[in-house]
């Protein structure tokens, strides 16, 4: 005897008496012999779980009946009120996803209706499969479950109206959760039209992303009804080929006539996706989409913004791609895995994808050339490395997108040209800097260097949004979050530049404009943006070495300046020095921005206990202001501050002395007062003393620095830290460690919220503390610091590094006392 049909009855609580009514409908079916389940059988909570068991018993279930009420339809849709309960929720988007992915061939799960009513509350996603009224349908319903109908009930609809002129992508790989975003935003209305728009660059895969839902929807809806929407007589031309399959308006030629005939047949039908393709303007959506649609709308468009539109954001590919290219290029099946794949081989795909930045249009030329050559990976990345211009000119006979990627962005950026040449002006030069993150500061402070237009526009607030508004219009550029920078795909700036005629005039536009855009680092509130900006100055650093451009060096000091103050020595090195060359061949081997430039290599040197090679350097530059300022100058008075704080490094006491003190006097009369250049000098002149054991001479000198610090600077800044430091380690210096503690503490803490965990400054911080609970004899908590600051010195300055050297021994000078104080 055959095992009996297994039914499960998927509904939420509405009331006592809608759960009685399910009850009944169970126990109806079971008179008739059928295996049905549902959650009032059981008398307490599975062990496994509701989750689990809900599952089971839809995997194990023949047919699911699900009862559609408004209460479960909203919480289908994940809508239900907190406090309200989500019964039915996570089955629902089971059986919904299970029905998506099974490609529409739905033959398990029905709607069941109690009234006709609860009809509007069916999703789209079944309503193309039959449904019961129970009071009507009850014995159609037992037919389909006992076989005893004869046909699939699927069957009995008629084949749905579908006009797609692009051919199903076979190898269409990952994308799911985009997918499920655009089948659940459609879910989330069903009296009124909703409408999903997938925006993005071109040759991001929008088209196809569309063509892969259509297909698998094909099941969910009516008629799929596909529009060229590229122009106005693309949009005309699909619409009366729409109006043709419909049957709509035979008799006329008119085109309104038979427009509106479509617009109608939209209001009317509800169950139906029209899709509109490759917008470029949202108002051929406005013009066209009537008001009164109640089916699903889905666009796609390069557009970064479309209105009212609901917006998805197609990206590049992810982990898939490899899986992609592998499977196009013919390398494995496409039932085959990554892992199937020799290891050359997924290395090889690796350095594509990785080449091409994940961009589907630029993946599937590559899979179409090396499937119809029979070339491997390895020889198509040779080829390409030797001439990536032609290689990304190709197209494929068996090629899925219509053109070829330089095709595709070339078009693209003369359509940008003809709205608005600032905006081309704007594109071509973010095809020479960081992709990720190009800040505005860089064109509005540099505009000077640009272009005509460009300039032009970078001066109002207004002229400058219309620029980025056209520069973005086809995705070629787009806006990052913050809405002050801008970001470009790698392989949009390789074909771009490859198409201009001289890159070497917009790379050397993009560089000056970076030299006078760059923020001050000097400046604490910059931080923030020079940390922005400074992934521009390596992109451009290789375009000067390039093409041998002769441009000032301001960008590459600035840059050096800021990693200078976050530690970064070994970078900010190679800023100072590329900086130093260049300003010495733009503006000669005599200038104000060269003694500054050997200046700022000084401070560095010094900094890193390179005293032999910080010396020549300091005396070249001092001896450089003097000749081109005089000798009473800002420049003048800061290299002899310099100079005596390099001698106070050494030891030599009596020849810094009098060269800060010289330098103090000067910026009073020079700047005032009060003014950080005097601060500073001012805390080189205490340190001097301090240094030399002269504690009272130091003492006031430290607290009108931090004074001054603070009233210049705010209560919070790295400059105001160093002086609470410096002032402590007076006080350590003295015994009087409880007055040093607490500005020890403070000063740490400062240094770790403005300047972060990883830090120099934070290390000396560690270090001082270490040493003060040394003193204390807290030696325990001292070793804790100790070890704390000496592996934060190595890890950051390297363990040949001074401060490292002195951490060290400290360390082991605090073990040995430890050790003989058992």
């Amino acid at each position: 005897m055959p095992n009996p049909t297994k039914v499960f009855i998927s509904y939420s609580h509405d009331s006592g008496e809608h759960s009685a009514k399910v009850l009944e409908l169970s126990e109806n079916l079971r008179k008739e012999g059928i295996d049905c389940d549902i959650d009032q059988y059981l008398k307490a909570p599975p062990e496994e779980g509701w989750p689990t068991w809900m599952e089971d018993k839809i995997e194990e279930a023949d047919f699911v009946l699900m009862v559609f009420t408004e209460t479960y339809l909203r919480r289908y849709r994940k809508k239900e009120v907190p406090e309200a309960g989500h019964g039915s929720a996570w089955e629902a988007a089971l059986i919904a996803n299970t029905i998506y992915f099974n490609q529409t061939k739905n033959k398990k799960f029905f709607p069941i209706l109690f009234n006709k009513e609860d009809l509007k509350h069916v999703p789209t996603i079944l309503r193309s499969t039959n449904h019961y009224l129970l009071d009507e349908n009850f014995s159609k319903l037992l037919g389909l479950i006992k076989g005893t109908l004869g046909i699939d009930p699927v069957d009995l609809k008629q084949e749905p109206i579908f006009n797609l002129p692009i051919k199903r992508n076979s190898f269409f790989t990952g994308r799911e959760e985009i997918l499920e975003d655009i089948r659940e935003s459609l879910e989330a209305g069903h009296e009124t039209a909703l409408t999903q728009a997938i925006s993005g660059l071109g040759g991001i895969g929008k088209t196809q992303i569309a063509v892969e839902y259509a297909y698998r929807s094909r099941g969910f809806y009516k008629a799929i009804l596909w529009i060229d929407a590229e122009s106005e007589a693309s949009l005309n031309k699909s619409v009366l080929e729409i109006a043709d399959i419909i049957g709509l308006e035979k008799d006329t030629n008119d085109l309104q006539t038979r427009k509106k005939a479509v617009q109608k047949w939209l209001i009317e039908n509800s169950n139906s996706l029209l899709i509109l393709d490759n917008i470029e303007e949202m108002k051929i959506y406005d013009e066209f989409v009537p008001a009164g649609t109640t089916g699903h709308v889905l666009i796609t468009t390069r557009l970064p913004t479309t209105g009212n539109v609901q917006k998805i954001d197609a990206s590049e590919m992810g982990e898939e791609s490899g899986l992609f290219l592998l499977r196009r290029s013919g390398i494995i099946a496409k039932e085959q895995t990554v892992e199937e794949a020799p290891k050359e081989v997924l290395t090889a795909a690796q350095k594509i994808n990785e080449m091409f930045g994940g961009l589907p249009v630029a993946l599937e030329q590559a899979g179409a050339y090396i499937q119809e050559t029979g070339a491997s990976l390895q020889n198509y990345l040779k080829l390409f490395e030797s001439d990536s211009k032609k290689i990304l000119s190709l197209k494929g006979e068996t090629q899925v997108y219509p053109k070829a990627v330089t095709e595709v962005f070339q078009i693209s950026l003369e359509k940008i040209d003809e709205k608005n040449p600032a905006a081309g002006e704007l594109v071509r030069l973010c095809c020479f800097l960081d992709s990720d993150s190009i800040p505005d500061i860089i064109f509005r402070d540099g505009k000077e260097e640009l272009g005509e237009e460009l300039s032009k526009a970078a001066e109002g607030d207004f002229e400058w949004s219309e620029v980025i508004r056209e520069a973005t219009r086809f995705s070629l550029i787009q806006r990052n979050t913050d809405r002050e920078s801008l970001r470009i795909h790698r392989l949009v700036q390789q074909v771009l530049r490859e198409s201009l005629e001289k890159p070497e005039e917009w790379a050397e536009k993009a560089a000056m404009a970076l030299s006078t855009g760059f923020p001050n680092p000097n400046e604490f509130e910059n931080w923030p943006l020079c940390e922005k900006v400074l992934p521009n100055a390596y992109a451009i650093l290789n375009w000067i070495d390039k093409f041998n451009m002769s441009v000032s060096g301001r960008a590459f000091a600035c840059g050096g300046t800021f990693q200078f103050k976050q530690g970064v020595y070994l970078e900010a090195e190679v800023f100072y020095k590329k900086a130093l060359d260049l300003n010495r061949s733009f503006f000669g081997e005599e200038h104000p921005d060269v003694a500054t430039s050997l200046n700022n290599l000084a401070v560095l040197y010094k900094n890193q206990g390179r005293y032999e090679e910080a010396e020549p350097l300091y005396l070249a530059g001092l001896k450089m202001s003097q000749k081109l300022h005089g000798e009473e100058h800002p420049d003048v008075a800061m290299s002899l501050s310099n100079l005596a704080e390099l001698y106070r490094s050494q030891g030599r006491y009596e020849e810094g002395e009098p060269l800060c003190k010289a330098a103090l006097e000067m910026q009073k009369e020079l700047l005032g007062e009060e003014h950080p250049e005097v601060a500073l000098s001012l805390n080189n002149l205490a340190g001097l003393y301090m240094s030399g054991g002269r504690y009272d001479e130091a003492e006031p000198f430290f607290r009108e620095v931090l004074e001054m610090m603070k009233k210049l600077l705010g209560e919070e800044h790295p400059d105001v830290a160093t002086s609470l430091n410096n002032l402590a380690l007076l006080y350590n210096n003295q015994g009087r460690y409880e007055e040093a503690e607490p500005l020890y503490l403070e000063a740490y803490e400062m240094r770790k919220k403005l300047l972060g965990e990883e830090h120099p400054d934070v290390a000396g911080s560690l270090n001082n503390l270490g040493v003060l609970w040394g003193h204390q004899g807290n030696y325990s908590k001292a070793k804790r610091y100790f070890e704390q600051a000496c592996n934060l010195y190595t890890r950051l300055l390297g363990s040949e590094h001074p401060e490292s050297i002195r951490c060290k021994k400290s360390l082991g000078v605090l073990r040995s006392w430890m050790k003989r104080e058992g």
